[in-house]
C-alpha cells in the first residue's frame, strides 16, 4: 500500500517506515511524508550514494567481515532515529549483496554468503538494542514525569499546611490577647490548656468578646 501512495521511494526505505510504525499504515504515511518535508531523504539518499557506498568501493580489494562489521557500526552511530537505522541497514545489505554478486569462484561465494548472514545478525542484534533503549528512555521519562507531579503536589501540599499553620498562629495570638483582657493575668494559666471552657468564661464575662469565637468558626483572623 505504501508502494502505490509514493511510487517513487525505496521499497526497503518504505517497509523500515512501516516496521517502525509497529505496522500501522496511517503512522507510516506520516512519517514518511514528515520525512520527505525534512529534506532528510535527499541527506539520506546522499548519504547511502556517497557514504555507504564509496565505503563498499574502498572495501572491494579486502571484503572481510571486520570491514563491513566497521562499516555497520558507524552507519549505525550517525542514525538520528530508528527509522533511519533501518534505511541503513537495508542499504547495507543491498550493497552486500551487489557487491556478493561479483565473486566469481565458489570459494568466494561460500564466504560471502556467510559473511551476509553475520551481518544480517549484527543488524538485527543493533536494531533490537536501539529498540530497547528506545523504550528504555520513554520509561524512564514517564518516571521522571511522575516524579515531577510528585514534587509539584507536595510542594502546593505543603504551601497549603504553611498558610493553616500561619492562620491558627495568628488567631492563637489574638485569642491570648482577648483572653487575657478578659480573665485577667493570675486565672490566664487556668484556662489557657482549655479554649472552648475559655471562650464560654469570656462570654460570661465580656459579651463583646463573642468576636472572637466567631473568628474561631469561621477561620478569619483578619476582621
Amino acid at each position: 500500500a505504501l508502494q502505490l501512495i509514493f511510487p517513487g521511494a525505496d521499497p526497503q526505505l518504505l517497509r523500515g517506515y512501516f516496521e517502525a510504525s509497529g505496522n500501522v499504515l496511517d503512522a507510516a504515511i506520516r512519517g514518511f511524508k514528515d520525512y520527505l518535508a525534512s529534506g532528510s531523504a535527499l541527506t539520506n539518499a546522499d548519504a547511502a550514494s556517497s557514504g555507504v557506498a564509496s565505503d563498499v568501493l574502498e572495501m572491494n580489494a579486502r571484503t572481510n567481515s571486520i570491514d563491513w562489521a566497521e562499516l555497520i557500526v558507524r552507519e549505525m552511530s550517525a542514525a538520528s532515529d530508528l527509522i533511519d537505522a533501518k534505511s541503513r541497514a537495508f542499504r547495507i545489505l543491498e550493497l552486500f549483496d551487489k557487491s556478493a554478486a561479483g565473486c566469481n569462484t565458489p570459494d568466494e561465494k561460500q564466504k560471502m554468503r556467510e559473511e551476509h548472514k553475520i551481518l544480517k545478525q549484527m543488524l538485527g542484534g543493533l536494531l533490537h538494542q536501539n529498540g530497547v533503549l528506545k523504550r528504555a528512555f520513554l520509561i524512564q521519562h514517564n518516571r521522571l514525569k511522575d516524579y515531577q507531579d510528585m514534587v509539584r503536589e507536595r510542594s502546593q501540599f505543603k504551601e497549603i499546611v504553611d498558610k493553616y499553620q500561619q492562620q491558627i498562629k495568628a488567631l492563637e495570638e489574638l485569642c491570648a490577647v482577648v483572653a487575657s483582657r478578659a480573665v485577667g493575668s493570675s486565672e490566664w494559666h487556668i484556662w489557657a490548656p482549655q479554649p472552648r471552657r475559655l471562650l464560654g468564661w469570656i462570654r460570661m464575662r465580656d459579651p463583646e468578646a463573642v468576636i472572637v469565637e466567631e473568628i474561631i468558626n469561621t477561620g478569619n483572623i483578619f476582621v
